[in-house]
């Protein structure tokens, strides 16, 4: 078999690997929305019972890798809820975003925090393989944010980065250890909070 003919399976298989690793961080911030909206006063009883049972569908979505289910369920919830749903976050904020957070010391980190927090979801559901693959989004975000964020404070930068870095490790580990990953997730989770 030529070089040539295995090349184009592996190129293949590596771009629908991204594809779905791209559609997964868009279901992870679609369900980072969702959470904000339960948090929203001036929703009505029904509007959060349709929100929280749209949240375990979308969390049966994710442990199947269905994406487009899970996108399709959050979407129509909010909508029903009569709430209205936040801008699709970027996994890298523009600088006037980041600028637009009075008193924060590196900017606005919610996207690193929701992806962070969508990777914990899926350890706590025992999904460690899917966990793996959200935190290879956090980690690729960051790194894309560095040139932005570091400049601002880079004893900061660095916590958040040690932390990210501990993170990987724990789920990363020939045999990963769900308990050990939860916390360093947890970990990275205050990093980000006391960062911001």
């Amino acid at each position: 078999m030529s070089n040539q003919a295995v090349r184009v399976p592996v190129l293949i298989t590596a771009v629908l690997l991204s594809i779905s690793a791209i559609a997964r961080a868009d279901c992870e911030t679609d369900m980072a929305q969702l959470d904000e909206v339960l948090k929203s006063p001036s929703l009505s009883a029904d509007g959060k019972k349709g929100l929280l049972d749209a949240k375990k569908k979308a969390i049966a979505a994710v442990k199947t890798d269905d994406d487009a289910t899970c996108n399709k369920v959050i979407v129509a919830a909010i909508k029903q809820a009569g709430v209205a749903r936040t801008a699709q976050v970027a996994s890298a904020p523009t600088t006037s975003a980041a600028a637009a957070m009075p008193g924060s010391r590196l900017g606005d980190l919610a996207p690193f925090r929701s992806l962070t927090s969508a990777t914990l979801r899926l350890v706590k559901l025992g999904d460690l393989p899917n966990a793996r693959m959200s935190i290879k989004d956090l980690e690729t975000a960051w790194d894309q944010a560095e040139p932005r964020l570091r400049p601002r404070n880079a004893d900061i930068w660095k916590t958040v980065d040690q932390a990210i870095d501990r993170a990987l490790s724990a789920l990363r580990a020939s045999q990963p250890d769900a308990t050990a990953s939860a916390q360093a997730l947890t970990n990275l989770l205050a990093a980000i909070d006391t960062a911001k």
